[in-house]
């Protein structure tokens, strides 16, 4: 997304903060058809749908009500343009992302069939084959991440997939910084003394909050 389309989401005239229901969202974006929630929190909601067009299952991130908290869209945007930019087996892919005139921004990414670690780790021990398996994947997307100046600032079990046929896909990229000068108009969405990422999987340098953090913060999660 050029900085004058980022520009233009935020600008673009303000509404009422509210939820939109599924009618709502099926006429903002009529091609295609939802199917049923696979994830949801305060902030949004990831939907499985079918892409009539072009036939193909996607999953639709759907951020709410983005007057309430201007730093979360720019993290929005901020995985949207990420995710584009990066070309990887182990990465997943986006294939579209926008604002609807209800005052919500929206992903469309690759649909993943199967299971988050979190769940696949939660009703017993794993192997340790499919656990180095599933690690050297995960390492090898962040490798190439790394190489390409980007630092995700959240891996945890709950942000890598596991599709049917065992390929894993690291995904929520919302809190990822850039590590050099790749995209001068790249959103900065740090704040200085405000820890972003997951508690238990934090680095220390991460969890002080001063923004600095690098590489070593990814490796010190997994």
């Amino acid at each position: 997304m050029a900085d004058d389309e980022e520009d233009t989401l935020f600008e673009a005239p303000s509404l009422p903060s509210r939820d939109l229901d599924l009618h709502e969202i099926r006429e903002e974006l009529p091609h295609f058809r939802f199917e049923r929630i696979l994830s949801h929190t305060a902030m949004s909601t990831v939907w499985s749908a079918w892409e009539e067009v072009l036939e193909r299952k996607v999953a639709i991130k759907l951020l709410r009500n983005v007057n309430r908290d201007p730093a979360f869209v720019q993290r929005f945007i901020r995985e949207a343009r990420t995710l584009a930019k990066l070309k990887h087996q182990s990465v997943v892919v986006i294939h579209s992302f926008g604002r609807i005139r209800s005052n919500h921004c929206y992903l469309v990414m690759e649909m993943i069939e199967g299971q988050n670690l979190a769940e696949l780790m939660r009703p017993k021990l794993m192997e340790l084959p499919q656990v180095l398996t599933i690690i050297t994947q995960v390492c090898d997307a962040l490798t190439y991440a790394h190489g390409e100046g980007y630092v995700h600032r959240d891996v945890k079990p709950a942000n890598v997939l596991i599709d049917k046929r065992g390929i894993v896909k690291v995904v929520d990229f919302g809190l990822t910084r850039l590590t050099r000068d790749r995209d001068p108009g790249t959103l900065s969405i740090t704040r200085a003394g405000y820890a972003m990422g997951t508690p238990e999987y934090m680095a220390p340098e991460q969890a002080q909050g001063h923004g600095n953090e690098d590489h070593r913060a990814d490796i010190f999660s997994v």
